[in-house]
């Protein structure tokens, strides 16, 4: 949580960076802070996928293996209707 905070202020830096570098004509300055800016959002969307895709990944090993239960899971005899039985 501590780096996610830190991410937040570091992009929240950078963006305020990137506006004080346009509106002082410095072009330099703000291409160097739009590539942060860039990076950040991509690392923020990496993370993300990352997360997603685990989720997945476990929901699926979840599904397999209570198919797997249901399969070996024995059924219990069936009893005969009282119209059967006479």
């Amino acid at each position: 949580m501590a780096r996610s905070l830190a991410g937040h202020s570091a992009t929240t830096a950078t963006a305020a960076g990137l506006l004080l570098a346009a509106l002082s004509g410095h072009a330099a300055t703000a291409a160097a802070a739009a590539g942060h800016l860039l990076l950040a959002a991509l690392t923020a969307l990496s993370a993300l996928t990352g997360s997603l895709l685990l989720i997945v990944l476990r929901q699926s090993t979840h599904l397999r293996i209570a198919r797997a239960r249901i399969v070996r899971m024995p059924r219990a005899p069936v009893k005969p209707d009282a119209d059967e039985r006479l």
